[in-house]
């Protein structure tokens, strides 16, 4: 039981138990001559701590360099190779390294563990459809300066020739324009955290002949490396980058950079209709265009791979049908994700309505003083077109109104109100000033009433 938990709730950890922490150069930096082979340069594997870490599956190892110079295997029967081959349970990789060109030249090394299901071997797998890896880097110097330059020379510094550069052997020969490659490269401005973005370099010679089997070595400008003259990386953290292509042919070098800004995706999943005549529709809310190439759209536990050059447009839909999918829809699964398997949009499913949305509510409209009825004694209703005459004449009170007609009526109703008036306040006054009559009574009387003979 203890063995099952750990790998339903701890995956992580069995991960870190199958493969290296990182790879690291445990030779030391070298000096050597131009042309002259090395000593032994050799890498290993090692765990989070540093410790030596033995392969659990073959690995495949990446070599390439700044500047010109080639590596091998043996340093007896030298043989340039670019790729070697790590072999399980195998923890260090030797070779050696030979520079064209004097100068610090730095060494790249990138490992990647080869997949049970790649028949090719490393150096028949293009490193341009390797997965994330390792990488390591290491500073090898190459050539001197001799006595003779150093005392005709005002600086005692040793000469470091530019990657791009090629310095001439004969050190006695006229000053001439150095020869270099010319490097051109495309590729996004703008990428996408979590997709991948194509890049590609064109070499020409000094004669300008393009070079199509030119050595180009790609830095992306956070650590990570790849060989290829067409290559696709994607970055996973939004940021600003500097992207430099290092190409070497026949003992000569150039290099060109790009600035790419890796902004984060505004995808989601629109729509989905069920079934297999279904479809997955895909929404680019951002306002640049998205390649989607080689992302998933997973639905009821099928899988499928969106074909290169997929291009999602700004702001626009696109619906994936099932025929394209190769399988039947389930409405209430439907996922997109990014090229490494994480989840870039989720399908949710809408929320039924809610009964309390059925209910209609019917609001009166408001109370207008032309709706209501007329009483006796009121005003009629106001007009829009009535004038200031009009409206002061209609609103006075019918029942004080005096007119011709009902004026003896009138007078004759004040003065009976006048008379009751008068009578009520007489008959007020007369009681409140009424006489107290005085009880003539002895106290003797008064004692006797108020006592009682039982």
């Amino acid at each position: 039981m203890k063995t099952i938990f750990g790998l339903l709730f701890f995956p992580a950890l069995v991960f870190a138990q199958t493969a290296p922490a990182q790879v690291a150069f445990t030779s030391s930096t070298q000096t050597i001559a131009t042309g002259v082979v090395s000593e032994q340069i050799t890498i290993q594997t090692q765990d989070g701590n540093g410790t030596v870490f033995k392969l659990q599956t073959t690995g495949c190892v990446s070599l390439s360099f700044s500047a010109s110079g080639e590596f091998s295997s043996s340093a007896s029967s030298w043989s340039a190779v670019s790729v070697l081959t790590m072999n399980k349970s195998s923890a260090n990789r030797n070779f050696y390294y030979k520079g064209a060109t004097a100068g610090t030249h730095t060494l790249i090394v990138r490992l990647v563990l080869k997949p049970e299901s790649e028949e090719r071997s490393c150096a028949n797998w293009p490193v341009s459809e390797w997965p994330t890896g390792w990488t390591a880097t290491q500073d090898i110097i190459v050539g001197t300066v001799s006595a003779s330059s150093e005392n005709n020379s005002t600086s005692s510094s040793p000469t470091i020739v530019s990657e791009s550069a090629y310095t001439p052997t004969n050190q006695n020969a006229p000053s001439e324009p150095v020869p270099s490659l010319l490097v051109k490269i495309s590729g996004p401005n703008i990428a996408t955290v979590g997709a991948d973005a194509t890049f590609s370099a064109t070499v020409f010679g000094v004669k300008k002949e393009p070079i199509p089997n030119a050595r180009v070595v790609w830095s992306f400008g956070n650590g990570m490396f790849k060989e290829g003259i067409s290559v696709r990386y994607g970055y996973n953290i939004p940021g600003t980058y500097a992207v430099i292509a290092d190409a070497s042919s026949a003992g000569l070098a150039g290099s060109a950079r790009l600035v790419v800004q890796a902004i984060k995706p505004d995808v989601r999943i629109a729509r989905v209709a069920g079934s297999t005549q279904g479809f997955i529709e895909i929404e680019n809310k951002n306002t640049t265009e998205l390649d989607v190439s080689g992302w998933g759209i997973a639905s009821g536990g099928a899988l499928f791979t969106i074909p290169n050059k997929t291009i999602l447009l700004p702001r626009a839909k696109v619906a994936f049908p099932a025929d394209a999918l190769k399988f039947s829809v389930s409405e209430n699964d439907a996922r997109l994700l990014f090229p490494n398997g994480t989840v870039a949009a989720e399908y949710v499913v809408p929320l039924p309505p809610s009964p309390l949305d059925k209910i209609e509510t019917t609001q009166k409209p408001p109370l207008r003083l032309a709706d209501l009825p007329a009483q006796a004694g009121s005003a009629p209703p106001l007009k829009k077109w009535q004038d200031a005459e009009n409206i002061i004449a209609t609103t006075t009170p019918a029942a004080i109104i005096i007119s011709s007609e009902n004026g003896s009526t009138i007078w004759k109703w004040m003065l009976g109100v006048l008379g009751a008036g008068g009578a009520g306040t007489a008959a007020l006054v007369a009681f409140r000033f009424k006489p107290v009559q005085k009880d003539a009574r002895s106290d003797a009387e008064k004692l006797a009433n108020e006592i009682q003979i039982v």
